[in-house]
């Protein structure tokens, strides 16, 4: 997609040609005085150029927002639309107040179930899982619910835990859950040392299989892992939670799998990394390469591909696509501790990379979520730290919530951040049956597109779980509205009138021109304020607000 600066000056251009054509200004609501049909026909030429290959950025909005928790720290990390049409979602709690006042205390597993208006129909805190990560939720094929997570504990909280008491331990754990939350079995599986329980899906014989990675090698693992380290570790489980088979993948490192999904064939996709270059992992030339295995309906590898754009990478999300091929989202960093960014990889059926598609800025940018779109495109989801570099969109706090739309080749069509003042995570994104969205994640925010955080108001505030509906239509206005503010006359001849809320005051505004430069930088003292425009040339201007808060607005100069 253009940068700014060069939508600007395409557009400026344009202004230029249609006064030279037709001895008016374009702005002048379009009041062309023409009968000459190759000036007509240049001027439509041109306006098509413009609006359908420049003006590209199309947003969705929000429909609607649900924070949800309690004084202390919430967060969703998984969110589905139910067959009712509204939503189920998992997350975390700690907060024994406000919309958790059911909690016993410590880091507990909640479910909240939602009207397709976001209205709150039931939640329920599952007690006895002990303190728990990464919850993830299906609903299965009998109108109940399945939860899976990691379990982390020091006690024998869960039925069939494996390690001995007062011992740090990672478990995976199943529940399965009838279609208001009353628990029907839970299992764990692992062993005595860490093991994880990263993504689960539904099989159609009405199991179940994770993927994750282990440590251990007993319990579950008795006489299976042999590997000096962590290996991918995948399980097979049938409706009341029996193991059916297990495979470890991976080589003489570590290798860990994230993700898995269903594929057409009744196989699995599955996404991972791996920093191995032996056994089940070959062609890995980075230091941690982003791994994806094909395997079929019986656990064997059909094929696996090692993908890379910098020293360290993982494929954090795959999908299957309509055409047979795969989506994978992954990250990348040069050096361990360096800030992460995106990128997109489309593969063929067989694994052969179709394109691939770089995305972020100057911060850590991560991705969590990857689906195709209605349109054949696709929708990425993450979180978003880039004050610039390739993300020109204004940000609210530390941290905001991510979405990017690229089609079906991988061009950019629009990207939008979500949030507030504080930080903003996105965990989990689908696309629902109005052919909107639906995302879930955290918000430690009070402003911007957060609205409700439960806090007793005094700072640090803790995060909530946030849903968000985003509507199925798009803008096709060049910058979104900005509520915060707002300027008039738009077009202008002298004085523009600059309105803003209280909360803006005492920022920085700066009216640029279309090659970037400041021809304008003053500090907001009052809600109205009035910018003189006289000694501006005739054209294009910005209008930007804040030294962190690049909320910014356009305005022509007759």
């Amino acid at each position: 997609m253009l940068k700014m600066k060069q939508i600007l000056f395409l557009y400026y251009i344009f202004i230029i040609i249609a006064k030279y054509l037709f001895n008016t200004k374009y702005y002048k609501k379009m009041k062309i005085k023409s009968t000459d049909p190759i000036k007509n026909k240049i001027f439509c030429f041109l306006f098509l150029f413009f609006n359908v290959f420049v003006i590209q950025a199309q947003n969705p909005s929000i429909e609607w927002s649900k924070c949800i928790g309690g004084s202390n720290n919430e967060d969703a990390y998984t969110i589905i639309q139910t067959a009712d049409g509204g939503y189920i979602t998992v997350g975390i709690a700690t907060s024994t107040d406000f919309d958790l006042i059911e909690n016993q205390g410590g880091s507990s597993l909640f479910i909240v179930k939602l009207s397709n208006a976001g209205a709150i129909e039931w939640k329920k805190c599952i007690e006895g899982t002990g303190d728990v990560l990464l919850p993830k939720i299906i609903q299965n094929n009998r109108g109940g619910y399945t939860v899976s997570a990691i379990n982390a504990s020091i006690n024998r909280y869960v039925l069939d835990h494996h390690s001995p008491d007062n011992i740090l331990d990672f478990n995976g754990i199943v529940l399965d859950l009838d279609s208001i939350g009353n628990s029907i079995w839970q299992k764990s599986y692992g062993g005595s040392d860490f093991d994880k329980l990263n993504s689960m899906i539904q099989t159609p014989d009405g199991g179940y299989l994770f993927v994750g990675n282990t440590s251990s090698d007993d319990g579950d693992l008795q006489n299976l892992n042999f590997f000096p380290y962590n290996i991918g570790w995948i399980v097979k489980i049938d409706s009341i939670g029996n193991i059916e088979w297990q495979k470890l993948i991976g080589g003489s490192d570590y290798d860990e799998l994230f993700s898995v999904s269903l594929t057409s064939d009744n196989g699995y996709i599955i996404a991972g990394s791996s920093t191995s270059n032996d056994g089940d992992v070959l062609g890995n030339i980075w230091v941690e390469c982003a791994w994806i295995i094909k395997l079929n309906s019986f656990g064997i590898i059909q094929w696996h591909k090692c993908i890379g754009r910098d020293n360290f990478n993982k494929a954090k999300d795959v999908k299957q696509c309509s055409d047979g091929g795969y989506i994978v989202a992954c990250d990348k960093r040069h050096v361990y501790a360096d800030d992460r960014d995106g990128f997109i990889v489309k593969l063929s059926s067989t694994g052969f990379i179709e394109w691939q598609k770089d995305i972020g800025g100057d911060g850590d940018d991560f991705l969590t979520s990857i689906l195709e779109a209605t349109d054949g495109g696709f929708i990425v989801g993450g979180t978003e730290k880039s004050y610039s570099g390739e993300i020109p969109l204004p940000y609210y706090g530390f941290e905001d919530c991510w979405i990017v739309k690229l089609s079906s080749s991988g061009n950019m069509e629009w990207q939008r951040r979500f949030g507030g003042n504080g930080s903003d995570y996105l965990y989990s994104i689908e696309q629902t049956n109005d052919n909107g969205f639906i995302f879930a994640g955290s918000t430690e925010s009070t402003s911007n597109d957060v609205i409700g955080l439960h806090t007793t108001g005094s700072y640090p505030f803790y995060s909530d779980m946030w849903v968000v509906k985003l509507s199925p239509t798009v803008s096709t206005e060049l910058f979104e509205k900005i509520e915060s503010f707002k300027i008039f006359p738009n077009p202008t001849n002298s004085i523009l009138n600059l309105k803003v809320s209280s909360d803006l005051l005492y920022e920085t505004y700066q009216v640029l021109n279309v090659f970037g430069q400041i021809v304008v930088s003053e500090i907001i003292v009052s809600e109205n304020t009035q910018i003189n425009t006289n000694h501006f040339p005739i054209g294009v201007y910005l209008l930007k607000i804040g030294n962190y808060k690049t909320n910014t607005l356009k305005f022509f100069k007759n």
